[in-house]
């Protein structure tokens, strides 16, 4: 038990020190998103519920993962429930994936704009903080807007406008 505990251990001081250089961004050029830029990344994910969210922030920060695990979830279709989440972790994958291999449609979304949520992760590595204030901005705008939009209802007019992408 002690050598596996100091294996890891050792791996792990390896893994560190090795990331003493790391830059979230590779170049002088890829910048952090601005405030706005954030909110156009993150409008489409910031209306779900906090632990789904968690895990497109943590997977985002892996885009090579989020296509292989897309790929995967499309070549295994009849797979569902604890079924579809034991073959998952089977194959390895970041508990992160694992969690959203049940929301295929997400993976769905997040491979199809896998620029954007690479965008995410670098951000959500890089600044926590600016990603989280994104999403609570987002989620007042929406907030404020079904607070209009109940007032508007409740003198017997239409409000149906969905909340998207460009719009946020």
């Amino acid at each position: 038990m002690r050598k596996i505990f100091r294996s890891i251990l050792t791996s792990l001081l390896i893994l560190l020190m090795g990331m003493q250089g790391f830059v979230p961004f590779a170049s002088a050029q890829e910048t952090m998103p601005t405030a706005e830029e954030l909110d156009q990344l993150l409008a489409p994910v910031a209306l779900y519920p906090d632990a789904l969210l968690s895990q497109i922030t943590t997977a985002s920060t892996n885009p090579q993962e989020i296509l292989d695990v897309h790929a995967w979830l499309q070549q295994n279709p009849g797979l569902t429930g604890i079924a579809l989440s034991d073959a998952a972790q089977n194959q390895g994958f970041d508990p992160a994936f694992i969690a959203l291999v049940n929301f295929p449609q997400v993976l769905e979304m997040m491979a199809e704009h896998i620029d954007d949520y690479a965008a995410i992760g670098r951000a959500f590595t890089a600044d926590q903080g600016a990603v989280a204030a994104s999403i609570q901005r987002l989620r007042a705008q929406a907030y404020d807007a079904g607070a209009r939009c109940a007032a508007i209802r409740s003198k017997r007019s239409k409000c149906n406008k969905p909340l998207d992408r460009q719009s946020m």
